[in-house]
C-alpha cells in the first residue's frame, strides 16, 4: 500500500484511491511489447487504422517511447503532459523540450482536456487576465501544431469552462466519497450543449434529466449558437485544422524548439525545405520578439504582425510563418 508522503503514482491526486497502492504488477508489464507488435501487424494490413494508447506508468514519457517508436507498435500513445503544465511559459516550454528528446521517434497524442481533469477553459482560465477570446485561440493554435496529434475534447472547441455540479446531483463515485476535499470529475463531464438556451438541456436529449446537468453558461456557448458565426471559437477550430490538413510540416515533419524570447514558446516545425516557424505569447502582455530570420505569415488567423524579422504580438497572440 502506499505510504502518504513517499510515493505517489504518476497524475493521480493525493484523495484518489489508486493513489493507495503502488502500481508495480498491474500494468506496463515487458510482455506488453510483444503483445503490441503482434497486434500492429494485424492493423498493417488495414489501411487507415490507428491505435493510440495511455500510458499511465511512473515514467510515462520512457515508456511512451519505447511503445511508439520503431513504427512497428502503437501509432501515438496520449499524454499528459500538457494537462498537469500550469499556463506557465518556462515551465512549458522546458516540458516540451523534455518531450521531444525523450522521445525520439515516437509519437505522442496532444491534449489540454479530458474527462479526468478540469477544462482547460478553466485551468488555464480567465484569472490570467487579457483578452479571454484570444487566450482560447492560443491554446489550440499552440497544441495542434506541435510533433503529434491533437485530440480536441468535447466541448473544448466552443470554449466550455469547467461546471459547477452540487453534490446531490454528482455522479463521479470518487466526487461522492470524498467531498469535498476532492469533488470528483463530474464537472467536465456535463453533456456536450447542441442548442441553445432555450431548449430543454442544450438539446442534448428529450429525456427528463441528463446523467449530469447542463449549466446555463455552456447553453449559450452551444453548437447551434456558434455554427454560423465566422468569427466564433467553434469556426476558429475549424479554420485551424483546415489550415492545418494542408501544411504536410505540421502533420508529421519535425520539430526544433527556439529560443527567441523568455516570454514565448516557439518553435519550427520542417519538412524537406519547408520551414514553418510558430510562435505564441504565453501571456496577456504584447511582446515584440526577434525571429531568427525574415518570415512570411501563412495564416490568415495570425493575431501577430512581423516587419522584417520583428514580430509583434498582442497578449495570448501567435503567429505562423515561413522563414
Amino acid at each position: 500500500p502506499w505510504v502518504p508522503g513517499t510515493h505517489r503514482p504518476e497524475g493521480a491526486p493525493k484523495e484518489n484511491p489508486y493513489t493507495r497502492q503502488m502500481h508495480v504488477y498491474d500494468k506496463t508489464r515487458p510482455e506488453n511489447i510483444v503483445f503490441l507488435k503482434k497486434l500492429r501487424a494485424v492493423l498493417d494490413k488495414y489501411p487507415g487504422a490507428t491505435t493510440v494508447g495511455e500510458i499511465g506508468s511512473d515514467n510515462s514519457l520512457a515508456t511512451m517511447a519505447e511503445y511508439t517508436a520503431g513504427g512497428d507498435k502503437l501509432h501515438m500513445a496520449y499524454t499528459i503532459n500538457l494537462l498537469e503544465s500550469p499556463l506557465e511559459t518556462p515551465l512549458i516550454r522546458g516540458m516540451l523540450r523534455n518531450v521531444f528528446d525523450v522521445l525520439g521517434d515516437g509519437w505522442p497524442c496532444w491534449a489540454v482536456s479530458n474527462h479526468d481533469f478540469v477544462r482547460v477553459a478553466t485551468r488555464w482560465g480567465r484569472d490570467k487576465g487579457g483578452d479571454n477570446d484570444a487566450r482560447l485561440r492560443m491554446i489550440p493554435a499552440l497544441y495542434t501544431t506541435l510533433r503529434g496529434t491533437p485530440c480536441i475534447y468535447q466541448g473544448e472547441e466552443l470554449g466550455l469552462e469547467e461546471a459547477v455540479v452540487p453534490y446531490e446531483l454528482l455522479q463521479d463515485p470518487y466526487g461522492i466519497e470524498m467531498w469535498p476535499e476532492f469533488k470528483g470529475r463530474d464537472g467536465c463531464r456535463t453533456p456536450m450543449p447542441w442548442m441553445n438556451a432555450n431548449i430543454p438541456h442544450g438539446g442534448f436529449t428529450t429525456s427528463d434529466a441528463p446523467w449530469l446537468p447542463v449549466p446555463q453558461d455552456h447553453s449559450v456557448l452551444a453548437v447551434a449558437e456558434q455554427m454560423d458565426d465566422p468569427n466564433s471559437l467553434r469556426s476558429f477550430y475549424r479554420d485551424l485544422l483546415a489550415w492545418r490538413k494542408i501544411h504536410p510540416e505540421i502533420i508529421d515533419g519535425d520539430i526544433e524548439m527556439l529560443d527567441i524570447d523568455d516570454n514565448v514558446i516557439a518553435y519550427a516545425r520542417m519538412a524537406g525545405v519547408v520551414r514553418t516557424i510558430c510562435v505564441f505569447n504565453t501571456t496577456p502582455d504584447a511582446r515584440t520578439v526577434t525571429l531568427p530570420g525574415r518570415s512570411d505569415a501563412n495564416f490568415a488567423l495570425n493575431s501577430g504582425s512581423v516587419t522584417g524579422n520583428q514580430l509583434s504580438l498582442p497578449g495570448w497572440g501567435f503567429y505562423f510563418g515561413t522563414i
